[in-house]
């Protein structure tokens, strides 16, 4: 019912060409791609149009995720069969300047659409969305797509590319789309779960953001202190000695709905402010965190998902691309990949993960598929 294939060839025709041969045949219904920066653009979506008849969504990535392991520099594909699969899906355009009543007018056109298709919603349908990573709205576009689909579950994820930070794209009909998000409703005959995790437990030490460029997403001040200053001296910390390792590993944590989430500092200004990968706003109150076992929460929730829907056929997941690189400083690799090959794990390192309606980071997204069921 679901395929996937992994190339890592140079040439971006090769590459494309090798993933619809193994994955593509006249029962796919519509293709997922996950494709990495150093692949020309303008080359894939040529042969993107050449080779894929049927809807191909998907964005860029900071790595790619394969049974067996952590890729680099390749292309994932996915293909959904259309005896177990249906969908509808929608481009928001210029979504860091879109009004909340356009999108929301667009997501429940959307919804009407799946409706009148006769899903059954939201038991069998869940929600899919991949959007540009560096437009810093994740977090309202996610709030207003929610505020339409109401219990369908929704998980997402923010394209990414290198750490310099220059350039994300989203995918839509075999296209590389920058400033937008791709939304798609998925009907899924087969049963499914959707969650997510994350290892990170709550300390003690506050910060509270006291100054802020909010729509940049960018802190000057915790607690009334340069931020970057404070930031060290609530880890015990020499701000020399803060870098980007150090920041995969001490997110600070917000509590929504009773839950913590991580917000990832994802870059070090030249001016030593800090610049996050989720909405701040100042006035909010941070906790400190301390990084919990990563492999045991990970097999955790694997149990919980077995104990819901049985063995996997197979997990699409999202995943920080900051919890990707504390997995690797920690050399914890080899056991990730145990259980990425035991679940049948394909994704992608994201530069932020969307669940329901909240933007997280440092987590690991997915949405699972059991086995077969009568179709």
């Amino acid at each position: 019912m679901i395929k996937h294939a992994f190339s890592n060839l140079k040439d971006e025709k090769l590459a494309v060409k090798e993933i619809a041969n193994k994955i593509c045949d006249e029962t796919t219904a519509f293709v997922i791609i996950f494709c990495s920066p150093a692949y020309k653009r303008q080359d894939v979506e040529l042969t993107f149009a050449e080779v894929f008849s049927v809807l191909t969504i998907g964005c860029t990535t900071a790595g790619e995720i394969m049974p067996s392991g952590y890729e680099e520099e390749g292309m994932i594909g996915i293909a959904f069969n259309r005896d177990a699969f249906s969908c509808e899906s929608l481009v928001l355009e210029n979504v860091s300047r879109l009004s909340m009543q356009d999108g929301a007018e667009a997501v429940h056109a959307l919804n009407q659409q799946v409706e009148e298709k006769c899903f059954a919603l939201p038991d069998d349908t869940f929600a899919l969305l991949f959007i540009d990573g560096l437009s810093n709205v994740e977090d309202r576009i996610t709030a207003m797509v929610m505020s339409e689909l109401g219990n369908v579950p929704l998980i997402g994820g923010s394209a990414a590319g290198t750490w310099e930070l220059k350039e994300t794209f989203v995918i839509h009909g075999g296209l590389f789309l920058k400033d937008a998000a791709v939304l798609t409703l998925v009907s899924s005959k087969l049963p499914f779960e959707v969650t997510s995790t994350h290892h990170f437990k709550a300390c003690s030490n506050k910060a509270v953001i006291t100054e802020a460029n909010v729509e940049a997403r960018v802190v000057t001040e915790i607690n009334g202190a340069p931020a970057l200053e404070e930031y060290a001296r609530l880890y015990n910390q020499k701000p020399e000695d803060i870098d980007i390792n150090f920041l995969s590993m001490h997110p600070l944590l917000a509590l929504v709905g009773g839950r913590y989430y991580p917000r990832g500092v994802i870059d070090i200004h030249a001016d030593k402010d800090l610049l996050f990968a989720s909405a701040i706003d100042v006035g909010v109150v941070l906790t400190t965190s301390e990084p919990g076992n990563a492999v045991e929460n990970l097999e955790k929730m694997f149990t919980d998902i077995n104990s819901k829907i049985g063995a996997l056929s197979m997990c699409l997941s999202i995943e920080c691309a900051f919890r990707r690189l504390e997995n690797i400083a920690y050399q914890k690799g080899t056991e990730i990949t145990q259980i990425f090959d035991k679940n049948s794990v394909v994704g992608f390192s994201a530069f932020g993960e969307q669940i329901g309606a909240v933007h997280a980071n440092h987590s690991f997204t997915c949405v699972a598929f059991g086995q077969k069921n009568e179709i």
